[in-house]
């Protein structure tokens, strides 16, 4: 199993019929990577919506953990689901002050985590 690792330039939130979207993006390109999380507002107990780079690779369920150091997030994928994510065990996404809406998005998600 690999590491995926997402350096962010721009993180956001926002709610989008029903459900709360928290994503980090490398540039404004999709292309060039980005990482989001969904949770459904109106069923807080419905499983967590995690995509990487691609809706290909995108599950429900897929979180084992989800830690948060200094300008770092490490998004651990259980191991069950680690093929749906082209072998990745763990997506990293580093987040600093010149990350546009990093901040906000960091503590959405875990807002989103202390659910």
């Amino acid at each position: 199993m690999s590491e995926l690792e997402l350096h962010a330039a721009f993180g956001s939130v926002h709610d989008d019929d029903g459900a709360r979207v928290v994503a980090f993006a490398a540039s404004d390109d999709p292309e060039d990577g980005y990482v989001f999380v969904q949770a459904d507002i109106t069923s807080p107990a419905a499983p967590l919506y995690l995509e990487v780079s691609d809706e290909i690779f995108g599950a429900f369920d897929a979180l084992e953990a989800v830690h948060f150091g200094d300008g770092l997030i490490a998004l651990t994928i259980r191991p069950a689901m680690a093929m749906r994510f082209g072998a990745v065990s763990r997506v990293l996404v580093h987040w600093d002050d010149a990350t546009d809406g990093g901040a906000e998005a960091a503590a959405a998600l875990q807002a989103m985590m202390a659910r």
